[in-house]
């Protein structure tokens, strides 16, 4: 049986993109990042069970579902950025 736990959900500005994001639980943090043309809700199977141990952040890349892009460039070194801008 999957465990229920409260999500919030917020946009990240970073540079060239504002990214949707959600988190839910407390503790150490887990990124799930979605490779492909994968959004947030890659994860739901799994999120909902971890969030009792973990914060886990799922969200939408660049230019997909909830997030925008005004640059369609994506690049390590973007990601990168992105994973220094998270908030948690």
């Amino acid at each position: 049986m999957t465990a229920t736990s409260t999500m919030k959900t917020a946009i990240l500005q970073v540079p060239g993109a504002n990214l949707y994001y959600e988190v839910r639980g407390a503790g150490p943090v887990l990124l799930f990042m979605p490779g492909g043309p994968a959004d947030a809700t890659t994860f739901r199977q799994v999120e909902h069970d971890l969030a009792s141990k973990y914060t886990v952040v799922t969200y939408d890349p660049r230019g997909l579902s909830h997030s925008n892009s005004t640059t369609r460039a994506w690049s390590r070194s973007s990601l990168t950025t992105c994973i220094a801008c998270w908030p948690c």
